[in-house]
């Protein structure tokens, strides 16, 4: 059976102008666009990302965090370019992130 496509290699093929996450040049979003933003409730116990982690079971955090990636990497090119890849980089960084802690 052939493996799935990973997001990076499917993004590279579909935008390879903007690369992969982790190679992007240019400036940085602000931070506060990518973690913690304030219209989310900042860096608070009742930050949204948190509520979330805590009120949802662990596939459908993991399935939250999945299709945001695919959201902000889907958008990137015709919405906010740099600042959504930044974003999906995020989410991918949190799914993993939550995996490990989840599994031990």
């Amino acid at each position: 059976m052939k493996e799935p496509e990973s997001l990076e290699k499917a993004h590279d093929r579909e935008f390879p102008e903007m690369k992969t996450v982790g190679a992007l040049a240019g400036p940085s979003p602000r931070k506060e666009a990518v973690h913690h933003p304030d219209h989310y409730g900042g860096d608070t116990q009742y930050e949204v990302i948190k509520v979330l982690k805590a009120w949802l079971t662990y596939d459908e955090y993991c399935g939250f965090l999945k299709g945001n990636i695919i959201k902000y990497l889907a958008r990137a090119k015709k919405k906010n370019g740099t600042e959504d890849i930044h974003k999906a980089h995020w989410y991918q960084a949190e799914l993993d992130r939550y995996v490990k802690e989840y599994i031990g």
